[in-house]
């Protein structure tokens, strides 16, 4: 992990555990391994989850699916798509800032294809119009090799559970059975609650971040004293059964 990945992965937490959906009043401003929010300003920001691709195996072909979720609020949104190239992409994002008109600018966590870059805006649209839809994102990309930081995979978990367990004949089947459960998992509003904050990264991958820099291992947490505390627990509950056991006994 570089230096790079070591922000990227702070961000990549943070951006899950973020409070607020498209009417949330903050502006967040990003620093390498911190985050702070200044609410004074007025901006209204939608804070959203990763895009990623997933390719389907049809019958005679295969599509792709391209999705965000929102953690938070529970809003997503899905497109199926014959092919994934930076015209997808493009439309995606198109799609995107339509659903969401309000927001001035839409954090995306995303994973590290090259598709996935305001370059792709340019190549499928005017130099003014690419301009515009660039100046609405603001991206995000997980680290490489930690595609399993990225949340929307557990949407297409749901998703294969019910669906694609099996091969599908056609594009257009496939495409209404999958956006008729993304539908109605928006209806539902079902969340997702991201328990992999930044400490428990820091926590958990602190040999990475002490490649980075060595004083990074004070981030690494020491159980002893956690383990003191569930030993006396564990103490105190055996006393109370066996002060039970004998209450019951004397009375007996």
């Amino acid at each position: 992990m570089n230096p790079a990945s070591d922000w990227v992965c702070d961000v990549a937490c943070t951006a899950f555990l973020e409070g607020g959906g498209s009417s949330s009043p903050s502006w967040i401003i990003f620093r390498r391994s911190f985050l702070t929010r200044y609410t004074q300003f007025s901006i209204q920001v939608a804070h959203f989850s990763t895009i990623i691709w997933i390719t389907f195996h049809l019958t005679n072909t295969s599509c792709a699916l391209l999705a965000a979720i929102e953690p938070l609020t529970g809003n997503r949104l899905a497109e199926v798509y014959p092919t994934r190239t930076m015209k997808e992409y493009t439309l995606f994002c198109q799609a995107l800032v339509k659903r969401w008109p309000d927001a001035e600018k839409i954090r995306l966590v995303q994973d590290n294809l090259n598709t996935y870059t305001s370059a792709a805006f340019y190549q499928h649209l005017p130099a003014d119009e690419a301009f515009t839809l660039a100046q609405k994102f603001e991206f995000i990309y997980t680290p490489k090799s930690a595609s399993w930081l990225n949340v929307i995979e557990i949407e297409f978990s749901a998703i294969a559970r019910q669906c694609l367990h099996r091969r599908i004949p056609t594009i257009e089947r496939l495409a209404r059975e999958v956006l008729a459960i993304v539908q109605e998992r928006d209806a539902w509003r079902i969340k997702i609650t991201w328990q992999f904050s930044i400490s428990v990264a820091r926590d958990k991958m602190n040999s990475h971040y002490q490649r980075v820099h060595p004083e990074n291992s004070k981030l690494k947490k020491t159980y002893f004293t956690e383990y003191l505390v569930l030993c006396k627990i564990s103490f105190c509950g055996f006393l109370l059964v066996k002060n039970i056991r004998k209450l019951i006994l004397q009375n007996s």
